[in-house]
């Protein structure tokens, strides 16, 4: 739909679930996960539905859709090999990379915004961290071995910060795992915490009255400002571009 509500249009009229729409960086293409073909699998087509196409098909279940900031590729989470592993997959020739292979499950890759390197989770150090490695998979380094367990993370737009959610509280760190810092660190619950585009304001969600509502967080004055006060649960907050 356009940015005021209206025009609004349906993209994948199909009898499955179509969920997890993610925008390719130039704005001409979706990403999402569907389950019409049974098992849940990755999906891509242009921004007025055309061109569908079924990314790396398999009878396992792929989701996680993040593309890489060229919009050349997209890494996703798979269990074709009977756990959660990262993939990558080259949209030019349907190429299929995998970048990680551990016993343990690795889920929720996160491109930095040079293309570099990806952030994921992981367990295999026995509690849910945040790794970073190269594209190529080598080198991962565990950023959050003494935290308590992270369950969501996103890269600054200046390539140089990463926050995340640890035992319920915002947190940043430099992409390194150094100066971790807690900026909310209260009885509250938070949660899906999005970068502005200037990468000095983050957006997320908080339960501090019971139910969740939106907050942004100026990170270098820790000003924070509440945006929604209802009586229903408000999540996923997303800027836009400007």
């Amino acid at each position: 739909m356009d940015a005021d509500g209206s025009n609004l249009r349906n993209l994948s009229n199909n009898p499955g679930d179509d969920y997890a729409p993610v925008w390719s960086p130039d704005g001409s293409r979706l990403a999402f996960a569907s389950n019409r073909r049974g098992n849940v699998g990755l999906y891509i087509m242009n921004s007025d539905g055309s061109g569908l196409k079924e990314l790396a098909e398999s009878n396992a279940s792929d989701w996680g859709a993040n593309w890489a900031p060229s919009g050349d590729a997209i890494a996703f989470v798979s269990d074709r090999d009977g756990n959660r592993e990262i993939y990558v997959t080259n949209l030019a020739d349907s190429g299929l990379v995998k970048l990680t292979n551990n016993p343990s499950d690795d889920w929720f890759p996160i491109w930095s915004p040079n293309g570099l390197r990806l952030a994921f989770l992981s367990d295999r150090d026995g509690d849910d961290d945040i790794f970073v490695m190269e594209v190529d998979g080598s080198k991962p380094v565990n950023l959050t071995s003494e935290l308590p367990r992270c369950t969501w993370l996103t890269w600054s737009p200046t390539d140089d910060l990463i926050a995340f959610i640890s035992g319920g509280d915002l947190w940043i760190m430099h992409v390194d795992g150094s100066a971790q810092r807690c900026l909310m660190g209260d009885a509250a619950t938070e949660m899906y915490p999005t970068w502005s585009p200037d990468g000095h304001s983050i957006a997320f969600a908080s339960n501090p009255d019971g139910g969740y509502d939106i907050f942004v967080i100026d990170i270098d004055r820790l000003a924070l400002t509440r945006l929604t006060q209802t009586n229903w649960d408000d999540m996923y907050p997303v800027w836009s571009s400007r």
